[in-house]
């Protein structure tokens, strides 16, 4: 460490380190072989996965085997890269920091535990009635819960409001149609509930970084993975 510490982890341990805290170089000690993966944990993409310490501190850590072949499958995943690498490596993504989390006994708090179960049902409605414009009123009597406190779980569980909420599962939707079907862009815009194709094409275009064309070519003939370039929601069109 920055300030001359010496710390030695042994298997079955993890090392933590804040961002805010000193700087630190790592090396393995002795002739035995040594497997290492180092992570960063952006707290603004997983804020509910935060291991708590002011500067560094050394934990128990399990499942280092089931982690090693979610860490593995993550990265043949990203290297195979055909129309529905996105979807897996998101998944792997999910499963990797789920069991991380209890590896590491990193577990939400009951409140935040109880909020998520509280909402869940709320975007489950929405998902099924993609279609209905889902006002944030609309979204207030389904979820039987006041104005201010939806934007209080939104902003605290997912950091975005109701609306961008409804826009987010909307786009997520569209992406699906447009990489797994052969239906119009004006046949999903109507699917999801725009008006027209081309207020579906100006809110696809914001919110993703592409024409929802662009996307469509980009993820079904070249399989790539493209990089989503996410802009403010606020003057995105509905």
């Amino acid at each position: 460490m920055e300030d001359g510490t010496v710390l030695t982890s042994a298997p079955g341990q993890a090392f933590i380190s804040n961002a805010m805290g000193q700087g630190h170089r790592e090396e393995t000690i002795g002739p035995a072989p040594w497997e290492m993966i180092w992570l960063t944990i952006w707290k603004e993409e997983t804020p509910d996965f935060l291991p708590h310490c002011q500067d560094y501190e050394i934990i128990p850590f399990t499942n280092g085997p089931l982690l090693k072949t979610l860490f593995l499958s993550l990265m043949k995943e990203e290297v195979y890269s055909d129309t529905r690498s996105p979807q897996a490596v998101d998944l792997f993504e999910q499963l990797f920091l789920l069991y991380l989390e209890r590896a590491l006994g990193v577990t939400e708090a009951l409140d935040i535990r109880y909020n998520r179960s509280r909402i869940l049902p709320l975007w489950e409605s929405v998902t099924s009635r993609i279609g209905e414009p889902w006002s944030v009123p609309d979204l207030c009597k389904e979820a039987g819960i006041s104005r201010p406190h939806l934007s209080r779980l939104c902003l605290s569980l997912y950091q975005k409001g109701p609306g961008e909420m409804v826009r987010s599962l909307k786009m997520d939707q569209a992406k699906q149609l447009l990489i797994n079907s052969s239906m119009t862009i004006k046949e999903i815009a109507n699917l999801i509930g725009y008006s027209s194709a081309a207020n579906f094409t100006t809110a696809f275009t914001h919110v993703v970084g592409m024409s929802p064309k662009t996307y469509r070519t980009h993820m079904t003939q070249n399989g790539e993975r493209m990089s989503e370039v996410t802009s403010s929601p606020e003057t995105a069109p509905r």
